[in-house]
């Protein structure tokens, strides 16, 4: 009566799949149970490397499906097959996930059991053969796909896409934006490099609805992210630096100047990310900074005291649509 239970955390998995397929297809269920013949045990294992698939299967005009599977490990990597049934593309998306985790086991699994190579008719995107029929095992086309999932040779990533945002604090009102952006990204490290344009804003002078400034702020970031968490939603941590000018000119007064006026800030904050297809990505960034360059500018008229800078706090949000390009 008096002995107590010990409670028990269950362990985080290290393995996460979003399968999207058509009715009738195999369910996400028999893709995993293709993985613990191939690995040995259910993936997830604390001890397994932590792997993250987005595979999308499409049944195609000519009868055939097609699978698009992305795979983020060390690295990110993508393969498409082809195959005359849904179940043959679900065997090799299997293959590809477990390879990634595990290849020597793999190997060993598919010596025992020759049913567990790559189904026939499955094709890589150079329609080269992964076929048990011909005799390719797993183990002799693992080389290929290794290196788009976490081996030191990896390709570099690059992504090329858009941006609309708001900043606030550089000018007297928030400031809508919009830009290009063009990223790197290997293994689990990003850097971006974004240009971006304000939408010009006129703000009036205290006491008065005619005189003021319009104002119109220039922007080029260097940002470089870290993810935290991988998989169809992803979580970074980031930082940036933020570089550029604004231009202020009197409007209303007698004697109007327009000038220029150099900005230098840096920001910090998380990005959140959606692998929407295996090529676009959508995210948000919600950054909050310190401005390291704050000029202070003034416009003379009937009240000089209008005079105003970038506060020493600032803020920003974007939201970016980007495409894998290479």
């Amino acid at each position: 009566m008096l002995a107590t239970r010990s409670a028990h955390a269950e362990p985080e998995s290290t393995f996460t799949l979003a399968w999207l397929a058509p009715a009738g297809c195999p369910a996400d269920s028999f893709v995993t149970a293709r993985m613990q013949r191939l690995l040995g045990h259910a993936p997830g294992s604390p001890r397994d490397r932590p792997v993250s698939v987005r595979a999308r299967v499409e049944h195609e005009s000519s009868g055939q499906y097609s699978v698009r599977i992305r795979v983020i490990a060390d690295s990110r990597g993508e393969r498409r097959f082809e195959a005359p049934t849904c179940e043959q593309v679900a065997k090799a998306t299997a293959l590809i996930a477990s390879l990634a985790i595990d290849p020597e086991a793999v190997a060993r699994a598919e010596q025992d059991d020759e049913d567990l190579s790559t189904p026939p008719g499955s094709e890589q995107p150079n329609q080269s053969r992964l076929s048990a029929g011909t005799g390719t095992s797993a183990k002799r086309a693992a080389p290929e796909p290794a290196p788009e999932v976490g081996s030191p040779s990896s390709p570099i990533q690059l992504d090329f896409g858009a941006q609309a945002g708001t900043e606030l604090g550089v000018l007297p009102q928030p400031t809508e934006r919009l830009g290009l952006t063009l990223a790197l990204t290997w293994r689990r490290l990003e850097v971006e490099l974004a240009g971006a344009y304000g939408l010009r804003q006129f703000v009036a002078a205290p006491g008065s609805g005619a005189e003021g400034a319009h104002f119109q702020l220039d922007t080029l970031e260097l940002r470089s992210c870290g993810s935290l968490l991988t998989g169809t939603f992803e979580l970074d941590g980031c930082g940036a630096l933020e570089g550029g000018s604004f231009a202020a000119e009197g409007s209303g007064i007698s004697a109007p100047k327009r000038a220029r006026y150099a900005w230098l800030g840096a920001f910090a904050g998380p990005r959140l990310a959606f692998h929407a297809l295996s090529r676009l990505t959508l995210a948000l960034d919600l950054d909050g900074g310190l401005g390291l360059n704050r000029p202070a500018f003034q416009i003379y008229g009937n009240d000089p005291s209008f005079v105003t800078q970038p506060r020493l706090l600032v803020a920003a949000g974007v939201l970016s649509a980007r495409l894998r390009v290479w």
